[in-house]
């Protein structure tokens, strides 16, 4: 026991000695994929470091690790360290602390900070996305309960803003990433970042879909159809270095599955329709692994299995478009808890 104790007081002294001993007390940022930790309160964002932070301003700080993204790690290991649900560095199961100064200026305002968050919720509830286009025969007057604005203006939004309707979700970094980080439903766990300049590149492309290929006039069905004819022929299945996402479907035009479905879907939403990702395993090329995704889409109030990934791999003979839960089961396979029935 006094060996395992001596170890244990080691560990502690390298931790404090080899990382810096400032005790932070910003602000902890909750992105609902994870947290964030803001070290100023004004964008400083803790990122591929550990920290000691005294959330609590109380004197006693707690260590944390913060990954190249600048999000959170819990539950796992780093460096040989132990990291627990709330992401604090322990020994044994005993969190591990360090005393520091209290930052008297620290002190936050708590009623202007509930006061702000009203404001912002205000703000966030009145938001309304409509389609901008020079064509008066294009998509009007769609809101937020079923499109976001196909063209997402960065610009416009501040730094950790969150959209999200019944399809997907945008979170926007202002800093130190200059990015966007969208995810659909279905596979919320693993949306995918683009930078500035990419989310710009696809907010022309998105626009320029929508006054060709897509009119007020439309069903369900002719929108859908459109989105497929389109990506059928603007998209070759292919490496890119954004293979999985709508920058690589596009932009680039050569992604692989994911990249198919994350573009299926975001024409979709863009369009007015309703959908989701499905993520399972599928019987195609030996040469590739099983892992697969692909789409379901609700038209006319009915919901249908869509993987464009093999229509456009078989020529787009229909096989893959519109068809019911047992049609794609035949040669894919997924878990169907909570996903709705296709029949």
């Amino acid at each position: 026991m006094r060996n395992r104790k001596f170890i244990t007081a080691l560990l502690i002294s390298a931790m404090t000695t080899s990382f810096s001993f400032t005790a932070f007390a910003g602000n902890w940022i909750d992105l609902s994929i994870g947290w964030q930790y803001d070290k100023t309160g004004v964008g400083s964002l803790a990122h591929d470091e550990w920290l000691w932070i005294d959330g609590n301003n109380d004197g006693t700080a707690e260590c944390y690790y913060f990954d190249a993204t600048g999000f959170m790690w819990h539950d796992k290991e780093k460096d040989g360290y132990t990291l627990n649900s709330q992401g604090q560095w322990v020994v044994d199961g005993v969190i591990q602390t360090k005393q520091v100064e209290i930052d008297n200026s620290a002190a936050p305002d708590v009623q202007a900070l509930i006061e702000k968050r009203k404001e912002e919720k205000a703000q966030y509830e009145k938001l309304k996305f409509t389609a901008v286009t020079t064509n008066e025969d294009t998509v009007t007057g769609y809101t937020a309960a079923n499109l976001f604005d196909p063209v997402l203006k960065y610009h416009e939004y501040n730094r950790y803003d969150k959209l999200s309707n019944q399809n997907m979700t945008v979170l926007f970094y202002k800093q130190p990433y200059d990015s966007v980080y969208y995810s659909f439903k279905g596979n919320e766990d693993n949306g995918s970042f683009l930078q500035l300049e990419e989310q710009d590149a696809v907010n022309k492309a998105t626009q320029e879909f929508l006054n060709k290929y897509i009119t007020a006039e439309m069903s369900d069905y002719e929108k859908e159809q459109a989105i497929i004819n389109f990506m059928v022929d603007h998209i070759d299945y292919g490496y890119s270095s954004n293979a999985s996402d709508i920058y690589g479907g596009l932009v680039l035009g050569k992604v692989q599955c994911g990249g198919y479905t994350d573009t299926f879907a975001w024409l979709a939403n863009a369009a007015g329709l309703n959908t989701l990702i499905v993520c399972g395993e599928a019987k195609g090329n030996p040469n590739y692994p099983p892992q697969h995704a692909w789409n379901l889409v609700e038209l006319d109030g009915k919901w249908y299995q869509v993987d464009v990934t093999f229509e456009d791999g078989t020529g787009a003979t229909g096989k893959y478009v519109n068809i019911t839960d047992d049609q794609m089961g035949k040669d894919h396979s997924w878990e169907p808890g909570g996903l709705p029935v296709c029949n």
